[in-house]
This record gives C-alpha cells, sequence and structure tokens, in this order.
C-alpha cells in the first residue's frame, strides 16, 4: 500500500519537474483536482484498513 503511494508520489514529482513552470489556470484547477480524486482515494482506503484494524481489536478482547 505504502509502497504504491511513494510509487505515485515519484511520478508526481517527475511529472512536475517535466511540465514548465509557467502553469496556466486550467492546469492547475485540473491539477488540483487530480490531487483532491487522489486524497479521497487514499483517505477512503485509509479508513477502510482502520475500520478493519478497530473490528480485529474488538474480536480481540
Amino acid at each position: 500500500m505504502w509502497l504504491k503511494v511513494r510509487n505515485f508520489w515519484g511520478v508526481l514529482k517527475m511529472e512536475s519537474l517535466i511540465v514548465p513552470f509557467d502553469y496556466s489556470i486550467e492546469a492547475l484547477a485540473i491539477w488540483i483536482m487530480i490531487v483532491q480524486i487522489f486524497l479521497k482515494l487514499l483517505w477512503s482506503s485509509l479508513s477502510k484498513v482502520m475500520g478493519i484494524n478497530e473490528l480485529f481489536a474488538v474480536g480481540r478482547e
């Protein structure tokens, strides 16, 4: 899981280095949307993992 996130972050950093620094408004808006979607996916997967861990913790007690 974390390896995937790190790999994805590496790709993002490479992409941002390749893209020239004079961003247009549209490109910036699209970039923000992509980051928001990625954060939502990351948060949902993390909350699922936390929920499963809580279930296991309750089961052990």
